[in-house]
């Protein structure tokens, strides 16, 4: 049941991953204006969440059998990360980036991180 599941995420990121080289390659981001940077970032975005997620559930389940649970959490780091990441990338693009906004990212991202896994169990 799980497999049909982990198949269709890794096409999905494979294609998103082509999708994200065709923005590159026809959009310059930084001279294309708005549409150019929405659609580099909205790609960067599904490509990175679904190589996050994808890694993270091989990190969970190298010794155990794949579950659901760990797909869902898989999924959900995989997206809080990127949503740091993305983050991170659209301050330094308006020049507001400092090094200290990145550390209280993971730090605000850990702690939602515990949160969830204390209130689920």
């Amino acid at each position: 049941m799980i497999k049909p599941i982990v198949i269709g995420i890794t096409i999905a990121t494979l294609c998103s991953l082509a999708a994200l080289a065709l923005v590159l390659w026809y959009f310059d981001p930084a001279t294309s204006g708005g549409l150019g940077l929405s659609l580099v970032l909205a790609t960067l975005t599904f490509s990175l969440t679904g190589l996050l997620s994808l890694g993270f559930l091989w990190l969970h389940t190298r010794k155990r059998v794949v579950e659901m649970s760990w797909l869902l959490l898989s999924i959900r780091q995989g997206a809080l990360v990127s949503l740091i990441v993305i983050g991170s990338f659209i301050l330094g693009y308006f020049n507001i980036l400092y090094w200290w906004y990145f550390p209280a990212g993971l730090i605000a991202v850990l702690l939602l991180e515990i949160y969830l896994r204390l209130r689920v169990e």
